[in-house]
């Protein structure tokens, strides 16, 4: 009798500290053992699960068969003062379609930006302030009054939503799951069922420090007094899942199609900020949880992204969430077609056998799908994009090829956004005319089917020529420096006119303003003339040393003219007395030529030697 087969050995997971159950729960489910650096080899594990972030090293001395569930330098779209700094290198290169972040400042090096923007406000609006690198709602506060901004660390403030959409009057945001499986190229799902946090009172500005009504962490939010208690449409707890908030939809008469595709536009437009920072590794992957919020508008706006979201089970709607949450990111991750294309080509060779003539045609070859559970392929969402990706993969990522790349895919993202737009604003979508509810930017279900098919046959781009890199100037910007030089020489012209009248005020004097006022307004015209020149440029570092140098060349000329009034009244003032200076005997001062113009030093006589006695 022949001898059995070996068993197969079991896949060994590597923990970090404080590893949640539910993650634990699905690799015991699925037979995984634990590795043990006592009784294992130290590279036999296959992956590694932590909740915060690898070591450089780790990361270099994985191996091609083990996964890590985390990507070096993430922390650009994770940390709220680097995504803030993202978002905003995004929106001044590519423009608008990048505004779903509310406006923010970092402290303390935008202290100077923020007091100016907030002395701006003729009403005092709502500003919430967050740390950069915190979590689970820890040292977060709203103020009115800059008198409350405190802050002992680096912040981030943003300007508060203040219209948010409720629900029976208490305010909610969404946590959405995202998997990036891989950098290079870039490619992402989305999970269909996620968490809708309520805040547990109700949404009242004029109570700012009521944390429970105004923030939606139930970290934060199972400690309030109305935790348990049944509340109006949302029951108890403070949590619900995707498919009850759809249910909720319905029944208002709302269709939240369109509200999804902005939300998946938002997070690819947000991921693309990974190809750049991120370097490249096969060994990693990484689940994000965005935090979405909607305004009573119906439209998106970005809060946050989370580098390792809550998976502890704390009640019924996490369990039901969370446990396939992991199990379907586990099957994903592992799977070895994980790397495979999206839109492969449809013909392939067929495999020829030794001595077996080549056939002319190949064989269409079907691959079956890669099973993905409940999580949905966002990035790449076409055959173009996935083409730009593995431009983007192989040149390097300053080469003009990846630039290439990388605009055709954002521009694919604003094309989607310019078709949202424009469907928003047609008139035949039922409920367009007069409608108040938000029902009117939703879709009807024949009309999501045709503007579906209205995306999918968007044009593709290719070979566009090279726009200005990310440190030109935006035209707002631009447009701002124009309108200061437009009010100066609208002061300097109005100042010169009241300048030439008469005391009486029947006519000019000629010339009498010339001397005083036009020199200095005339000066402040030529100034903002060359700072809007030096803006259009681009150039930030020279307009500081430009503008350094005018004003020092400014306050010598000031230096200058105060030192020839001072030299000719201490002239006029020696003649008068009708006597020599004591020590030249020619009419200058003791101290010499020094608070002398350089043209009143060329014209005076040499320097009297007196003999020595």
């Amino acid at each position: 009798m022949g001898e059995p087969p070996p068993k197969e050995r079991p896949i060994l997971y590597k923990q970090g500290d404080h590893l949640p159950s539910v993650v634990e729960n699905v690799f015991l489910d699925n037979g995984w053992e634990e590795w043990q650096e006592d009784s294992h080899k130290e590279d036999e594990w296959t992956i590694a699960w932590k909740c915060g972030r690898f070591k450089p090293s780790e990361y270099t001395m994985a191996k091609s068969y083990q996964k890590l569930n985390h990507f070096p330098k993430s922390g650009v779209i994770t940390r709220k003062d680097t995504l803030v700094r993202a978002i905003r290198k995004m929106r001044a290169v590519h423009g608008e379609v990048f505004s779903f972040l509310p406006q923010s400042f970092i402290l303390p090096s935008e202290y100077t930006k923020f007091v100016h923007e907030y002395s701006q406000q003729d009403v005092r609006d709502v500003w919430i302030c967050k740390p950069a690198d915190s979590s689970r709602g820890r040292k977060i506060f709203l103020m009115r009054d800059l008198s409350e901004l405190t802050y002992d660390c680096q912040f981030v403030i943003q300007r508060y939503m203040e219209n948010p959409l409720l629900i029976s009057g208490y305010k909610w945001d969404m946590r959405v799951y995202v998997l990036v499986t891989h950098t290079h190229p870039l490619k992402a799902y989305i999970y269909q069922n996620g968490l809708i946090r309520f805040s547990t009172e109700k949404y009242d500005l004029g109570t700012l420090d009521n944390k429970f009504s105004h923030l939606t962490n139930s970290s934060i939010n199972r400690y309030g007094q109305a935790f348990e208690v049944p509340k109006d449409t949302i029951g108890a707890g403070c949590k619900w899942t995707f498919d009850q908030l759809q249910d909720y939809f319905v029944r208002a008469g709302w269709d939240d199609r369109l509200l999804w595709c902005k939300i998946i536009n938002i997070i690819n437009m947000t991921l693309l900020s990974l190809p750049d920072a991120v370097p490249k590794n096969n060994c990693c992957f990484e689940l994000f949880g965005f935090d979405i919020l909607v305004d009573d508008q119906f439209k998106p706006w970005l809060l946050e992204v989370n580098c390792s979201p809550a998976l502890s089970v704390d009640c019924r709607v996490d369990d039901e969430v969370k446990r396939d949450l992991v199990r379907d990111t586990i099957a994903i991750v592992m799977h070895p077609r994980c790397r495979e294309l999206q839109y492969p080509p449809k013909k392939r060779p067929p495999l020829r056998r030794k001595g077996q003539e080549a056939r002319e045609e190949p064989e269409e070859v079907e691959l079956d799908p890669m099973p993905t559970g409940r999580f949905d392929l966002i990035l790449p969402f076409s055959e173009f994009c996935e083409e730009q990706t593995l431009h983007l993969d192989a040149s390097g990522k300053d080469s003009i090829a990846a630039q290439d790349a990388y605009r055709n895919i954002v521009l694919e993202c604003k094309e989607l956004d310019a078709s949202f737009r424009k469907w928003e604003r047609r008139d035949d979508r039922p409920g367009r005319a007069g409608a108040s509810c938000p029902a009117a930017k939703m879709f009807s279900i024949d009309q999501f089917n045709a503007f579906s098919s209205q995306l999918r046959s968007i044009p593709k781009k290719s070979g566009l020529p090279l726009r200005r890199s990310a440190r030109s100037v935006p035209a707002s910007e631009r447009r701002q420096n124009d309108r200061r030089l437009a009010a100066t020489s609208a002061r300097v012209h109005t100042t010169e006119a009241e300048g030439r009248k008469t005391p009486d005020g029947t006519g000019e004097r000629p010339g009498a303003a010339d001397k005083v006022v036009r020199p200095q307004l005339v000066k402040r015209a030529d100034t903002a003339r060359e700072d809007a020149k030096r803006a259009r440029a681009g150039s930030q570092p020279a307009l500081r040393a430009a503008r350094d140098r005018d004003a020092a060349r400014e306050a010598a000329r000031e230096q200058e003219a105060r030192t020839a009034g001072k030299t000719a009244a201490f002239a006029e003032r020696e003649q008068g007395e009708g006597g020599d200076t004591p020590a030249t005997g020619s009419g200058r001062p003791p101290f010499g030529n020094r608070f002398r113009s350089p043209a009143a030093r060329r014209q005076l006589p040499p320097r009297v030697q007196l003999p020595r006695s």
